[in-house]
């Protein structure tokens, strides 16, 4: 039985630089199957790492200041990711029509809501929070304060 991370070895022989949607959608399913198989091993864990920082840093380049509303983010998830709205309902809960609701912009995320799209789609929670406009009309996230 080959191994998960025998098996993304062979795939890709040594993790290197993102540089296509391709290897970027490759590298992030490649996370997704380490992060749900639960128990790694420190190689495995080392692996996952590396994936996920130059994830992130193929990220940070291509979309440098994504502001973006939380449902738009959704859907782009669930399109990166092949899901429709119905796949949604045991990350968000309730019925299909609550992830209609939050989709549509009448329901906002709760806290559970982003802490369970944070783990399943392997993103920052900070990432599903709308940017604030500032008084100039410039697009910023709201800093947290140390009591918050």
């Amino acid at each position: 039985m080959t191994t998960m991370l025998e098996r993304y070895q062979l795939h890709f022989a040594a993790p290197a630089p993102v540089t296509s949607k391709e290897q970027n959608r490759l590298y992030r399913k490649a996370l997704l199957e380490f992060e749900t198989h639960g128990h790694l091993t420190g190689e495995q864990r080392q692996y996952a790492n590396l994936l996920a920082v130059l994830i992130e840093q193929y990220e940070r380049e291509k979309y440098p200041d994504a502001d973006v509303s939380p449902t738009d983010l959704i859907r782009e998830l669930m399109e990166a990711n092949g899901l429709r709205q119905k796949d949604l309902i045991d990350i968000l809960g309730g019925h299909e029509s609550v992830v209609s609701e939050i989709l549509s912009g009448v329901r906002p995320l709760s806290r559970t809501h982003i802490e369970n799209l944070s783990r399943r789609f392997l993103v920052s929670p900070a990432a599903f929070f709308p940017p604030v406009v500032a008084s100039h009309g410039r697009k910023h996230t709201r800093e947290r304060t140390a009591e918050e």
